[in-house]
């Protein structure tokens, strides 16, 4: 998490002669400083207030004023304020400054962007400026902005430990997770009891895979002089519990988490990582109620309609708008339930990306007529009620037991969309083309960068390499988008025949996977795709999996067809990719 920001511009002049500064604005401007350092601020408010009718014009008084409201929560009319003295004294930096600040209190963060440029364009070098740019477009999740914006400051000020630290949060949030590291820990050197960087540093090192120096950073912090406080503390064991569930300590990791909820019952962090550690636990009853509080993170997916949520009530007739609100992979997932929201009368309208209607188009046991589409952005139809996909499981009251798992229950293409999805190139319909004793399989590298485990889910295509030694096996790229230039890279595209260039849909995909004889992928919207259809897929898992995947087991209630491979330790793709080439060599195709 970015720190606070640098305080409000409050100017007082030290001790002007009268000749300069009146007696009484001046007094007036030293009571509410000193009103204001002792945090009385609503009384530095009654101080300036009384004096405005007889200086209307000072910028300093009206400056002040505005800081102190501020300071005392009065956030509409400090921007009303400082949006008039900004008009009339254009030149001060300070107006513009303390005008960005209220702004981003006010959440209007693009306002208090415009505001910070205007203190740059008067004052370049102004570090706070810069800082609290970063902060404001660090809320509105440019964080490649923000961290110019903090570099920017840093270089003015670098002994700002802070602005070192929220140079961090950015980074973590941009996936730079080895430079976030590297701020949080020059925050500290510079001020070693700083509370935020604590935390940010033990959260960077989790999100990087470092599990166990996550752990034992977290208790030397808490066991620390001086110790932390309660906030700080609870983010720390927040970070710790998360450690121990990827670490495969779900029990010890879920009390841990649970402590914390116990003193802060809307702790952010503690209530994904317990969603998270009950669903990979398979306590689904538990997990999907937990999971809810996705909806509480920065940037999560919204709808806005009158009308309600669903309420899981089968009413025969209800239109339901079902919206996508993860990737790809989610929604194939999903896709089982709606021949059973059919069955059970409702009437369902599906709003998703549109290279996914087509293969929705293709679900088993739904009729034409039975399923609407929107475009995500298009007008939606009338409908009464809506939900986000990922709740089907919870209203359908979801357990191990109960997965509707029968597969395949997506269809794949017909003769004639299969003849245009396999319209390629000869050297790639040979690729596929059955031949006697070899074996076709289809490989997948890497996910979406953007994905929030993508660097330990992702593996380098040189892991697949080896697999190309053993006899009778024919490998292709199935690899769209980043990641795909890895074959130029490392000049294999001789050796392996490039078909990702070549799909557009996800129903082109899907014609190519019933051409060939296995799919080994890392966790990415493919090894779904295979499983819906049916075909015999492997999934390469990192340590600390998705919650779907569960722990400890090589199969899934989700997907007959697909086996697991997990890595033994965080990182461990050596010896994942070892038990792969094991398992093709002793000619087990699922």
């Amino acid at each position: 998490m970015p720190d606070r920001p640098p305080p409000d511009s409050l100017t007082l002049p030290p001790a002007p002669p009268p000749a300069q500064l009146p007696v009484p604005l001046r007094d007036a401007l030293r009571a509410a400083a000193s009103h204001h350092a002792a945090g009385r601020y609503r009384e530095a408010v009654v101080v300036l207030g009384a004096a405005l009718p007889d200086f209307p014009a000072s910028f300093d008084l009206r400056n002040n004023l505005g800081v102190c409201l501020r300071a005392a929560g009065d956030i509409a009319a400090a921007t009303e304020l400082f949006a008039r003295l900004v008009a009339d004294f254009p030149d001060r930096a300070e107006g513009h400054y303390n005008r960005g600040n209220a702004e981003s209190a006010a959440g209007r963060h693009e306002a208090a962007i415009e505001s910070f440029r205007r203190v740059l364009a008067l004052v370049p070098r102004h570090a706070g400026a810069l800082n609290n740019m970063g902060l404001s477009l660090n809320a509105l999740r440019r964080h490649e902005e923000a961290a110019q914006a903090y570099a920017r400051s840093l270089a003015i000020d670098p002994a700002n430990a802070d602005c070192w630290t929220s140079l961090g949060a950015a980074s973590s949030e941009a996936r730079r997770f080895a430079l976030a590291i590297a701020c949080h820990r020059r925050a500290l050197a510079i001020r070693p009891d700083h509370p935020a960087a604590r935390t940010n540093l033990v959260s960077a090192l989790f999100e990087a895979g470092a599990f166990d120096q996550a752990l034992a950073l977290g208790d030397r912090f808490l066991a620390g002089t001086p110790a932390p406080g309660a906030e700080a503390a609870r983010g720390v064991r927040a970070v710790m519990g998360q450690a121990l569930i990827s670490k495969g300590e779900v029990g010890r990791g879920l009390a841990m988490l649970e402590a914390v909820l116990a003193e802060a019952p809307e702790h952010l962090s503690a209530a994904l990582g317990r969603a998270r550690g009950l669903l990979l636990a398979g306590d689904l009853a538990a997990g999907w109620a937990a999971y809810a509080a996705r909806f509480r993170r920065p940037g999560a997916p919204r709808i806005h309609t009158p009308a309600p949520a669903w309420d899981g009530r089968f009413a025969p007739g209800l239109r339901l708008l079902i919206w996508a609100e993860q990737g790809a992979g989610d929604i194939i997932q999903m896709l089982r339930y709606l021949p059973l929201l059919v069955q059970r009368g409702i009437r369902p309208i599906l709003r998703l990306p549109a290279g996914l209607r087509a293969l929705a188009e293709s679900v088993v046991g739904i009729a034409p007529g039975d399923l609407a589409f929107v475009a995500e952005d298009a007008a939606t139809p009338r409908f009464d009620a809506h939900t986000p996909m990922l709740d089907l499981p919870r209203h359908f009251a979801t357990t191990l037991a109960s997965i509707p798992a029968a597969t395949p229950y997506l269809r794949a293409p017909d003769p004639a969309e299969r003849a245009r999805a396999l319209a390629l190139a000869p050297e790639l319909r040979a690729a596929i083309a059955p031949a006697p004793g070899i074996r076709r399989v289809g490989i997948v590298w890497a996910g979406n960068p953007r994905h929030e485990n993508d660097r330990n889910r992702s593996a380098p295509l040189e892991r697949f390499l080896p697999l190309l030694a053993l006899p009778g096996l024919r490998l292709v790229s199935l690899q769209k988008g980043a990641g795909s230039e890895q074959l130029a890279a490392l000049g294999a595209g001789a050796l392996i025949p490039d078909l990702g260039a070549a799909l557009h849909d996800y129903a082109d995909t899907a014609a190519i996977l019933a051409a060939i004889d296995l799919v080994v992928s890392v966790d990415t919207s493919i090894v779904h795709l295979a499983g819906a259809l049916g075909r015999p897929v492997w999934t390469l898992l990192p340590h600390a999996p998705d919650w779907r995947w569960l722990l400890d087991r090589a199969d899934t209630p989700w997907y007959p067809s697909m086996r697991l491979f997990r890595q033994p330790r965080p990182g461990a793709w050596g010896e994942l990719f070892a038990a792969v080439a094991q398992a093709l060599a002793a000619g087990r195709p699922s």
